[in-house]
């Protein structure tokens, strides 16, 4: 295993990582460096080597590719990287397997591309987010903290969501099994969304003070939402719309009544499982 030093040994992480071979670490200085990196070997380790270690996708050039895009690979690690002004971030696909993406900073996407997203996983599965701060995402259109397309067993947790414009996560297109867990979602337009996709597991999540709705199910099948603690200011808790057999149960919930918040909106509750909730209302 070698260990290659951005900017010591290369100037640009893009010519590191073409330099490197499978198992070599990259380990990236202090600076703020305006890249579009593609990765698509397997085995590599990108550390960000400091506290300032940034990837600027505005200054001094404009850029249209993520920051960071893993295709086809697998056993990447990417971490520690604050990441800004990109359309999408950080982009996984091409079938990429068992990534993890750690303790990384990903904020200010504004350039009203459609659904701008932090990260965006798509034909990916077995990739892991984790530790990750997602904030000021605010894409007009549809923009996302992290957007999973047919992608399965990926696991979301510990990352924090602020300010995100549509969704803190979504979940669509046949993207089962996935584990979203212990992560935090406020100040947002909506928490979590899953469309389309089955099997999924919304477990330990705290989720506060967003402004439309705090959980979506649509089309979706065998979903978990459990011991997820929810203060919410929402028009709406859970909306679950042509969805069956989910378990809504052992949330603690508190719904500010002041502001027409309300707890669920569910066109077939007989279809799924609505139990051992905790609901505290607040009143004037």
């Amino acid at each position: 295993m070698a260990i290659i030093y951005v900017p010591d040994d290369y100037t640009k992480i893009q010519d590191a990582v073409d330099a490197a071979s499978p198992g070599d670490e990259i380990r990236v200085k202090d600076g703020s460096y305006n890249e579009a990196v593609s990765i698509t070997k397997d085995n590599l380790h990108i550390i960000a080597d400091g506290s300032n270690v940034v990837l600027d996708g505005e200054t001094p050039t404009t850029l249209s590719e993520p920051a960071f895009h893993v295709s086809g690979c697998s056993n990447v690690k990417i971490e520690g990287f604050t990441i800004r002004h990109y359309n999408t971030e950080l982009f996984i696909d091409n079938g990429s397997s068992n990534n993890t993406i750690s303790q990384c900073a990903f904020s200010d996407i504004d350039s009203g591309i459609a659904d701008g997203s932090g990260v965006s996983i798509s034909n990916g599965s077995n990739n892991t987010i984790s530790h990750c701060a997602f904030s000021h995402i605010g894409n007009p259109t549809g923009a996302t903290g992290v957007w999973i397309s047919f992608g399965s067993n990926n696991t979301i947790c510990q990352c924090e969501f602020n300010n995100i414009e549509a969704y803190g996560v979504r979940i669509l297109n046949s993207s089962n099994c996935n584990d979203i867990t212990k992560n935090r979602i406020w100040n947002s337009h909506n928490g979590i969304k899953i469309q389309d996709s089955h099997n999924n597991n919304l477990i330990s999540n705290q989720i506060w003070r967003n402004t439309d709705t705090d959980f979506s199910l649509e089309n979706s099948n065998n979903n978990l939402i459990s011991r997820n603690l929810i203060d919410s200011d929402t028009s709406q808790v859970f909306s679950i719309n042509s969805s069956k057999n989910n378990s809504i149960s052992r949330n603690m919930i508190r719904v500010d009544t002041r502001t027409d918040a309300g707890v669920i909106n569910i066109l077939d509750l007989s279809c799924n499982t609505f139990s051992k909730n905790t609901i505290e209302e607040l009143t004037p």
